[in-house]
């Protein structure tokens, strides 16, 4: 009885093992086969499911900070999530469909600061503060 029992575990060890196999198989991927006239099938790529909503960010293009301008203006250009709603000094800034600014803000002689923040409805915020520098 007992050679019958090694017997029957070492049949299952044998048939475990036997079904995993030494190197992994690769899943499939997401294509699909448009039969043509030819023999060869046309493979297209099916679009990915899921799409990725756009992190919340903003980024000051111009001026950089620390400038030193001849102007006792600057234009303040960046870019930030389309649905955002962007103010410098308090000031409310209009965006493009694709969350592009820009606002002329007047300077003073000397070092200016100049803050530039977005929100947005889900509650993001982002601030920026650029030192500019007006020398007539």
């Amino acid at each position: 009885m007992k050679s019958l029992s090694f017997a029957l575990v070492v049949l299952i060890w044998l048939l475990g093992t036997a079904c995993v196999s030494a190197t992994p198989v690769p899943p499939p991927s997401p294509t699909l086969a448009v039969p043509s006239l030819t023999a060869a099938p046309i493979i297209v790529p099916l679009p990915s499911p899921i799409t990725t909503p756009m992190a919340f960010f903003l980024e000051v293009l111009e001026p950089t900070n620390e400038s030193v301008v001849r102007n006792p203006s600057v234009k303040v250009l960046g870019r930030t999530v389309a649905d955002a709603v962007v103010s410098a000094d308090g000031q409310p800034v209009e965006l493009d469909a694709s969350g592009n600014f820009s606002i002329t803000m007047k300077l003073e002689e000397g070092p200016n600061s100049i803050e530039i923040i977005a929100n947005d409805f889900q509650g993001h915020q982002a601030a920026r503060i650029l030192n500019v520098i007006y020398a007539p």
